[in-house]
């Protein structure tokens, strides 16, 4: 259905959109915890270190790569396939 089609590609736009702001702000708040809670991230860090290097690294890496089957396996994809890589890559977020 085309009217279908045309509302999955608007709101495909935005999540693309938002994907790359949160990108862009997750690195900068990386760097902010060690440098303006220099004291907080010592004192926290065997706690918090792991997670969040868990998050950085391996959630990242996910949902960038289901993103990018969404985006270029779009006719590529069989349609149940398609679906799926959107659905991972919501769970993955």
């Amino acid at each position: 259905d085309p009217k279908w089609q045309r509302i999955t590609d608007f709101f495909g736009k935005i999540l693309l959109i938002n994907f790359a702001l949160g990108v862009a702000t997750g690195i900068v708040q990386e760097f902010q915890f060690g440098l303006n809670w220099s004291e907080y991230s010592r004192f926290v860090g065997d706690i918090f270190g792991a997670p969040l290097a868990f998050e950085a690294l391996l959630a990242f890496f996910l949902e960038s790569t289901f993103l990018g089957l969404w985006i270029f396996g779009k006719g590529r994809l069989s349609p149940k396939m398609h679906n799926l890589t959107i659905w991972l890559f919501s769970m993955g977020t």
